[in-house]
Formats: structure tokens, C-alpha cells, sequence
């Protein structure tokens, strides 16, 4: 498939030709349309071979003349912007009411103190690991991750490694096991899902040895096991698309809908531990959508049966898949993430687990307003996807994530400049902290454990106005009690 890139430079160089033959035979007047013709041809030449920037005409048409700040899924155009802003260090000042003509239902927002408080990035850093755990990690707030190979390339992967180091970030590995390019000096969350790549066996199983040899590298910080997640949810771990094997360190695809290591919410726990102690105490946890809240139950009663807690539980919403599913799959079968962020949250203090286990929001996390919503309904910290894909891409949000330059499918792949990627990734993980530090600071939150729900609202309709705490917790307090398996 020829990129809308190459399809412009092609028709421009046969306007070209077309001038000049017509001009040479017919009517010489028309030498002067290459006035106009030239410069075309060389400036879109110039855009398809240059490095600065990963984006291609068709989209930023799109973007810039067309689409309103409002439009585009599963983003919208504005959250391009921020995260363009953000990993540029770009002017982020921006004049009220720039964004949206003025509240609607649906809008939500932070209530702001009259005695702002100061709050320093020193304040925003999570450490992930309970007494069971012997290397706990400190975390930053807000974790970056890669997203399947099909959305970015080794490079990109590369970049964000790299990215990691000066932002003091870490780097959820999604579930392709461990190759060179996430071994460029980034702290790593190394996810392992029903696949194993990375500790695979030759029949696919989980092996033992392989484990070793990755989870004790000193670049990885903590262990995910994913069992299930948006994108793939009802399919295990891996999407039913087609992956380039080539790039999966460990194996080939084969798309298992399960876990072989064990089977049930008991044997799930016990290989927890038989992971924390073959990787030297380091955090071990799990990733998880919300499709059954019995599940939850289960889980919470058998940590207590057995005394093996877990020492995060990574909370995926559908609103940031990054995966490939049928239409019915998309938004039908997974809970919302800040519904399902709530009825974690309050599942754990019902068991007395909460002060235990660390939650991760894994979803729509692109600005600093999202982290500390996220902060308030029960997140310890939060995990993007989706502003990886953008500091690697710098593309149009409502346009398709799987671009040329960004996964290496055309030679666009082969001119990234990637300096200017690490650079950006860094630069959005600083900006974007120093904004979540800014609204703690106004809102008069000193710390993370400041930040409460009763100072969130949301415009329910053009009369009524409702706290967060009304909003998202009442119900599903009501909801959380305990079960016996």
C-alpha cells in the first residue's frame, strides 16, 4: 500500500512532466505554471524524506482544516495537542475556553483551593512492593508503555527506552518478552502473558530457565502478569491479528486464550510466588479488565486463603485498546476504566487489602488531569499507551495508530530520526508531571494520599451538578462485599 505521501509526490511529478510536455509542444506559455508546479514537487519530496516528523498529509489535512478540537476515537484532536505540547516543551499556556466553548453534560472538573499548597515532583513518586517483596520499586506516577508491534516499530521501542532514562519513567514492555531494543538503560515493567514471551518454551509453555534470565536483569524493576487486557479481551493476551514473529523475543505467535501455568484464582497466586522468589523478590502483580466481578471477589478471597498478595493489580479499561478485535468486542465486554478503578478500589478495602496492593490505571491517560481524576478513584499510579504511541508518532489522534513510520513497515521507518523521539518522550513524562504537580498544588493536595473524590464534580445536565463521589463510589461501595468460594 502506497502511503497518501507517495501518492501526493507521485502526482505532482506527472503534473510536472505533463506541464513540460505540453509547454514544449504546444504552448510555451505554460512554462510559467512550473512556477508553481517546482515548488510543490520539492516541498512535498522534502516531506516525505525528512526525519523531524512522522506524519503524513492525508492526516494533518484532516487535522488542521477539517476536524474540531472535539473530534476523533478512541482520542480527540485535543489530545494530540497536549501531547504534542507536552513532548515538544511547546507553549502549553492556553487561554480558558480555548479547548471547548463552555461546559456540557458530561464535563467534569477539580475543584481548586483558595490556599494552594506547594508540591514538588519529589511528592509524586509510588513505591510498588509489600512485605512479601524484598526489591520494591519507586516508582514514578505515570508509567509509558509499548503496544503491540504492529503500532510501533524496534525503533520506536528503542526510543521510548531511552526516553525512560532522563524521565525517570518506567517502561511496561507489553507482552513481547525482553529484546535489545528495551535493554537501552529504561527502568522495565516486564509483562508476561499467556504467550510467555520471553520465558517460552518450545511447546509454548512457561520456562523456568528463560524466566532467570530476564526477570533477574537489573533493567527490570517488576513483573506483570497479564491476564487479560482491552485489546484483547475474551482472546487472552494476544490480538487475532497478524504480528511479525520475527520481532517476538522468545518465540513465534500462537494465540492462547489462557494462562497453561495454572488455571484457577489459587493457582494464579502460587505462581506469583513461585515468580517473586525466581526473580529475587522483585514486585510481582497482575493486569486485568473488569468482565466479572465475581472474579475480583475470588481473587480477594483466595489472597486471604492463601496469604500470597500480590503486590500491584494493573486496572485496564476499554477506552485505550491498542489490539484488534471484532466491533462487538470493542466496547461490549469490558467494564469503563473508572468504573472499574472504583469497584477495584473499594473490592480491596472491603478485604483490607488496599494498603497491600498498589492499583495501576491502565486507559486514556494523556494530561495531567487525568492522572490525578485516575489518583482520586483509587489509582496508585497510571499507566499510557496511548501518549507512547503519540511521542513516537506525533500523529493526528482520530487518523489510524498503525502509521508507516511509527511500525516500520515502509522505508519511513529506516530515516526516523530517533533522538528527537527519546527527547519527546522524556519531554511529555516531565511536563505532564509538572502539571499533575500543579493542580495538586491548587487543589491543596500536599501529597498523593491528599487527593480525595469529593473534589471532582461533573455536569450531569444544564441544572444539576453532581460530586465525583456521587457520581462513581456510592453504588459500588454498596456493591463490594465478601464472598465465600
Amino acid at each position: 500500500m502506497i502511503p497518501a505521501g507517495g501518492i501526493i509526490l507521485l502526482i505532482l511529478a506527472l503534473l510536472n512532466g505533463i506541464i513540460l510536455t505540453y509547454a514544449y509542444t504546444n504552448n510555451p506559455q505554460l512554462y510559467w505554471w512550473l512556477v508553481i508546479s517546482i515548488p510543490l514537487l520539492l516541498a512535498a519530496t522534502y516531506k516525505t524524506r525528512q526525519k523531524k516528523r512522522a506524519d503524513y498529509s492525508m492526516p494533518n489535512m484532516r487535522l488542521h482544516f477539517f476536524a474540531q478540537r472535539e473530534d476523533g476515537n478512541p482520542f480527540k484532536e485535543r489530545a494530540n495537542l497536549i501531547v504534542h505540547q507536552a513532548a515538544k516543551s511547546a507553549g502549553r499556556v492556553v487561554a480558558p475556553g480555548m479547548y471547548v466553548n463552555g461546559p456540557t453534560p458530561g464535563s467534569e472538573w477539580e475543584a481548586h483551593s483558595v490556599y494552594p499548597l506547594s508540591t514538588g515532583e519529589e511528592d509524586v513518586r509510588v513505591t510498588i512492593g509489600n512485605n512479601q517483596c524484598s526489591q520494591p520499586y519507586n516508582a514514578s506516577i505515570l508509567i509509558m508503555e509499548v503496544t503491540g508491534y504492529s503500532l510501533l516499530s524496534n525503533a520506536a521501542v528503542q526510543d521510548l527506552n531511552e526516553g525512560a532514562v532522563p524521565g525517570e519513567f518506567a517502561h511496561n514492555t507489553g507482552e513481547h518478552g525482553i529484546s535489545h531494543h528495551y535493554l537501552n538503560g529504561g527502568d522495565l515493567i516486564w509483562q508476561i502473558g499467556p504467550g510467555y514471551f520471553g520465558c517460552r518454551s518450545e511447546n509454548g509453555n512457561f520456562n523456568t530457565g528463560k524466566f532467570i534470565e530476564n526477570a533477574r536483569r537489573p533493567e527490570v524493576k517488576m513483573i506483570e502478569l497479564k491476564l487479560s487486557q482491552s485489546a484483547t479481551s475474551g482472546y487472552g493476551s494476544i490480538e487475532p491479528t497478524v504480528t511479525d514473529s520475527r520481532q517476538l523475543a522468545g518465540g513465534s505467535i500462537n494465540r492462547l486464550p489462557r494462562h497453561t501455568a495454572f488455571s484457577n484464582a489459587e493457582g494464579m497466586l502460587l505462581f506469583i510466588e513461585s515468580l517473586r522468589k525466581l526473580s529475587f523478590g522483585k514486585p510481582v502483580g497482575v493486569r486485568l479488565c473488569i468482565e466479572n466481578k465475581k472474579q475480583v471477589y475470588e481473587l480477594c478471597y483466595y489472597i486471604q486463603k492463601t496469604g500470597i498478595i500480590p503486590d500491584f493489580i494493573t486496572v485496564d479499561g476499554f477506552e485505550d485498546a491498542t489490539g484488534a478485535v471484532s466491533p462487538e468486542m470493542a466496547n461490549e465486554v469490558v467494564m469503563p476504566l473508572y468504573e472499574a478503578l472504583t469497584f477495584v478500589s473499594a473490592t480491596l478495602q472491603a478485604y483490607g487489602l488496599k494498603e497491600h496492593i498498589k492499583i495501576i490505571a491502565a486507559g486514556k491517560i494523556i494530561s495531567g488531569f487525568d492522572v490525578v481524576k485516575a489518583m482520586a478513584l483509587g489509582a496508585d499510579a497510571c499507566c499510557s499507551a496511548g501518549a507512547s504511541r503519540f511521542t513516537q508518532t506525533l500523529q493526528s489522534a482520530g487518523s489510524n495508530f498503525s502509521i508507516d513510520a511509527a511500525n516500520g513497515q515502509s522505508r519511513r521507518y529506516e530515516i526516523l530520526d530517533i533522538t528527537d523521539r527519546k527527547v519527546w518522550a522524556a519531554n511529555f513524562h516531565k511536563n505532564t508531571i509538572k502539571a499533575v504537580t500543579e493542580l495538586m498544588a491548587v487543589c491543596g493536595f500536599k501529597k498523593l494520599s491528599d487527593i480525595t473524590v469529593p473534589g471532582f464534580f461533573r455536569l450531569m445536565n444544564f441544572a444539576e451538578i453532581k460530586s465525583a463521589s456521587n457520581t462513581y463510589r456510592p453504588h459500588r461501595l454498596r456493591e463490594t462485599r465478601k464472598i465465600a468460594f
